[in-house]
């Protein structure tokens, strides 16, 4: 029963990390010129080529996560994703909302880890 239980606590936590990147997802599809714009005014090159990507990424991964396979590859999709616009869009730690929005992506990075170790290590579920 305790295996059970473990099981669906997984299950919500993978669900609740994807639904940062799906509840970001709508503003990046609906805005993509503008985010574009936003990302090239950055000085980063090929903003609608990388934004594609970043729109990918976000969806095989987050799809990948919360259907639990293949798991791991879910987890490094997203952080494929993450890690550099943590690095590019957050680092400047002047202000009090970027330091928020850096820390939270640090922990993000966290769990996705955490995910994709775990991926590896998962054992079968059987009902008694």
């Amino acid at each position: 029963m305790a295996l059970v239980r473990s099981r669906w606590i997984e299950v919500c936590s993978r669900f609740l990390i994807a639904s940062v990147f799906i509840n970001a997802l709508p503003s990046k599809i609906i805005n993509f010129q503008s985010t574009a714009n936003w990302i090239a005014s950055n000085g980063i090159p090929a903003s609608h080529f990388l934004l594609s990507c970043a729109i990918i990424l976000m969806i095989s991964g987050s799809l990948f996560l919360i259907i639990g396979r293949p798991l791991r590859l879910g987890a490094i999709l997203l952080l494929i994703f993450l890690v550099p616009t943590t690095l590019l869009f957050h680092s400047d730690l002047s202000t009090l909302s970027e330091r928020n929005a850096f820390t939270k992506n640090l922990a993000i990075i966290g769990g996705l880890s955490l995910v994709a170790n775990r991926a590896g290590k998962r054992k079968t579920i059987r009902k008694e």
